[in-house]
This record gives C-alpha cells, structure tokens and sequence, in this order.
C-alpha cells in the first residue's frame, strides 16, 4: 500500500557504501521511495590501507555523493550467523530478546556483541547474525575520520541476498546459489523461496571449486534432495577467466555472472559486467532503503545508535508535516462547519421572518431586532390574556364552571345559549320558562361565595316561546 508521508519525506537518495583494505565501492540510488534509479557508480583501488580515510573523502567532494543517507557494511567473515528456532514468529517480540537467544551459541559474552535478524517465514528458524561491538566500533571510527556518518550498518552477505531477492532472479521454486568472491573472502549463499535458507562465508578465495561443492553436500544436510535452479557469481573476484565455466561443469547447473544492474534503472548505459560484479555489495547497500526509512536489518544500535540531529531529521521532518496537515485539516473543518451553520441560521432566519408575518401581519420585521421585537409582542399578547392567570388564583376555572353548573341542573327547564370568559367576568346567556326562576338563578350564583358581584344585564320575555331569555354577567370572587 503507498505511503504519501514516507514518499513525500523520505530521503532523496541513498549511497551504499563497501570500503575493504584493497578498493571502496559506492553506489548512490535516487527516489529509493518510489522508482530508484542509479545515479552514480564509483570502484576505487586501494594500494595500502593507510589511504582508505583520504581515498573515501575524497569520493564523496569529487562525484557530490549524498552524505545524509548513507547504508555501509562490515564483511560477512567478522559476523557469526546462527539459525535459532523460536516458539513464536511476531517480529515484536523476536526483536526484544533474540540477542539473548544467541548467547548460547556464540564465544564472547553477548554483552560485547551487537545482533539482527532476518524476518523469517512463519515456523522457520531465524536467521541471527551478530558481530564483536570492537568490529562496529573499528569500521564507525574509520568512515567517522572521513567525516562520514552511516545511518545504517549492514552485512555485506545481508546486502547480496537482499539484492538478489529484489532483482526477481529467486522466484523459482528450487534455490538459487549466489557465490561472492573478492580477496579477502568467499561467500556462498542460497536464497530459497525468496529467503536467505543458507550461508557460508570462508577466507580467502583459494580452492574455490572444492569449497563450492562442499558447501552444497552441507546444503543438501538441510534440504535432502534438493536441486540448485541456478548459480550466480559476483564480486570483485568474478570475472577471472574460466570461473563461470568451472562452476557450471562442476555442479552441472547453469553459472552465469551475476548482472543485478540490469533489472534496475540506471543513468549509465550498458554497465559492463565487471564494473557490475564489483558494485553488487554497494548496489545491494543502496537498494536495503527502498521499503522504508530505515533497512529492515541494522546492526547499528545500543551504544552505536545515531543521537545526532541527522538521525532525527526525518522524524522532525514528519512531525512539523503531520502538524500542519492536522492544521489544515482542522481549517477546512472548521470552514465546512461555518459554511453548514450559515445555511442553517439563513434558512432558520427566512422560516423566523415567515412565521412573524403570519402571526403579526401588520408589523414590520426589522433586521437584527427579531428576538427584541417578538419579546415585545408576546409580553403584549400575554397582557392582554393575564387576567386568565388572576381568574384562576383562587382556585381552577374548571372549578367555578362545577359549581355554575351544580346550580342551572337544578332547574330543568334552563337552557345555556351562551358561555364566555371576557377579562375577569363570565357571561352567561339562557332561556328560562318564567321571570320568577330566572330571579332564582340570581339568588342561588350569590349564595356560592365564588363571585364578588352577580348582575342580570338583561331579562326579556319572547311570547312566541314562551320563555323568558336572560343574560347574566358574574365577577369572580379574589382571595388575597
């Protein structure tokens, strides 16, 4: 899955870095992110060892190498390597106590050592490799005098295999035997299933073809039975006459020289093979920071670990971008929530303006004063309706109605036209059949104590029914 914070903020290029007492080897790898491409390739004959200080300066100010990132390696011949078979396989974990795990197997207290591992396939034994803390120190001091500083320590065997598995040629189901030789050392690996399944370093390249073929009956101990697809060759060593050939008879396998430049991009044409076979440790170097900001395998760590501000960087770096896209983030927020909340409020303000016309029809709705003036009008209206409040201080409306209505049932023959509440009076309109129950009615409203005044507004006799229609207005009664 991509990473846009990693691709955006990584480092622009990355330099592996080989140096041995006999040449230096440097490749520097642009956009290791994303598509890497080879951008400088330098091999530099050493004639004493006293000159790899000024020999590796002196490559880095002549072709401008990037001395940010840079990954270097210490020989595979100054490591010890173990397979240590672990009840579980989360890298979490391996990574916490594999140090300890390999203090059974090695000859120095494991407080003098520094250990890695390779992530292995889930049940397979880890691949350790761990070296003396005096051999970090001797190889740190000694790019640390030409004012360079690794941020990663590898292993040159680590690096090849690392290579070989990126470059594609692995992807067969039988293993792949990669043999490496320069001058100081032979080393054979095979990479199965697109993982380091065995390695064997030895001093020295003499008798080769007899280390070759008892390095594969070691093999077969492991893996009975099994075949070798291919064998390739590489190193400083490698392209001496007849190597190729000798091999192949020998083994009855196709050998070829290893040309890991052509499966990547490169800003030089046609590499030739031997320049090719010579850069593949630093090529492999420069490939270990493709898949993130730092090699998966690092022997850098504990007391060797960088503390400088160099070492930070990317992290500030990614902290200050995560800061301001969290800014940004929470701008754009902020101005969608405005946005939202301003339709809200103008269509809140459009329904507020529709509601007042309605209800107040013949008054105008000034812009800003809406609460001061709907307050005004609802302390208007409930003036007018105030006196409900004071009519009912003395006891419930319902009350009142009970008793008014306990009197008129006790005349039959009353009729109730009307009934209304006006201010602090009731009105009643009826029909009685005679003037003397009407006079009744009167004297019975009086007698219930409920109201201060009990008039008889109007008494009229319709002859065509025979009854006498009254109108009656009666004053609540109000207890202080």
């Amino acid at each position: 899955m991509a990473n846009p914070l990693r691709d955006m903020f990584g480092p622009r290029a990355v330099v592996g870095l080989e140096i041995t007492e006999h040449y230096i080897c440097a490749v520097q790898v642009s956009n290791p992110q994303g598509h890497p491409e080879v951008e400088h390739l330098v091999f530099r004959k050493i004639n004493r060892p006293e000159e790899q200080v000024e020999a590796l300066r002196a490559i880095f100010e002549e072709e401008k190498l990037d001395r940010d990132s840079v990954i270097s390696a210490i020989p595979s011949s100054l490591t010890m390597t173990r397979e240590i078979s672990l009840p579980f396989d989360k890298q979490n974990k391996v990574r916490k106590i594999i140090k300890y795990q390999m203090e059974r197997y090695v000859p120095y207290p494991i407080e003098e050592m520094v250990v890695d591992f390779l992530p292995t396939a889930a049940g397979d034994p880890v691949f350790t490799l761990g070296a003396h803390k005096k051999a970090m120190s001797d190889h740190l001091d000694l790019l640390a005098a030409a004012d360079v500083v690794p941020r990663v320590v590898s292993v040159r065997s680590v690096a090849l295999s690392n290579l070989l598995v990126q470059s594609g040629k692995c992807e067969s189901e039988k293993p792949v035997f990669l043999i490496h030789l320069d001058e100081e050392q032979t080393c054979i690996q095979a990479i199965f299933k697109s993982r380091l399944d065995f390695i064997r370093t030895l001093p020295g390249t003499g008798g080769w073809l007899d280390r070759v073929k008892e390095t594969f009956a070691l093999y077969q101990l492991k893996r009975p039975g099994t075949t070798v697809s291919e064998i390739l060759i590489t190193g400083p060593s490698a392209d001496k006459e007849g190597i190729v050939v000798e091999i192949s008879a020998l083994m009855n396998v196709k050998a070829t020289l290893w040309q890991p430049f052509d499966q990547f991009r490169c800003s030089q044409d046609n590499v030739e093979r031997d320049v090719q076979a010579r850069l593949s440790v630093a090529l492999g170097l420069a490939l270990s920071m493709t898949s993130g900001f730092y090699s998966a395998f690092n022997l850098r760590k504990e007391e060797f670990a960088l503390e400088s501000i160099a070492d930070t960087k990317p992290l500030i770096i990614f902290m200050v971008s995560t800061l301001f896209l969290l800014v940004a983030l929470f701008t754009f927020n902020l101005y969608q929530k405005l946005d939202h909340q301003e339709a809200y409020f103008a269509a809140l303000d459009r329904s507020i303006r529709q509601a007042f016309t309605e209800t107040f029809p013949n008054t105008k709705l000034v812009k800003g004063r809406e609460l001061e003036i709907f307050r005004n009008k609802f302390e208007t209206e409930k003036e007018r309706y105030r006196w409900l409040d004071d009519f009912s201080s003395g006891g419930s409306v319902l009350d009142v109605i009970l008793i008014m209505t306990k009197v008129i049932s006790r005349h039959t023959d009353v009729k109730i036209e009307n009934l209304s509440i006006d201010d602090k009076e009731i009105h009643l309109d009826g029909s009685a059949s005679s003037f003397k129950i009407v006079d009744s009615l009167k004297g019975k409203f009086s007698k219930t104590g409920c109201f201060e005044n009990v008039k008889l507004v109007g008494a009229r006799a319709d002859k065509k029914q025979n009854l006498v229609e009254f109108n009656f207005v009666l004053v609540k009664k109000h207890e202080n």
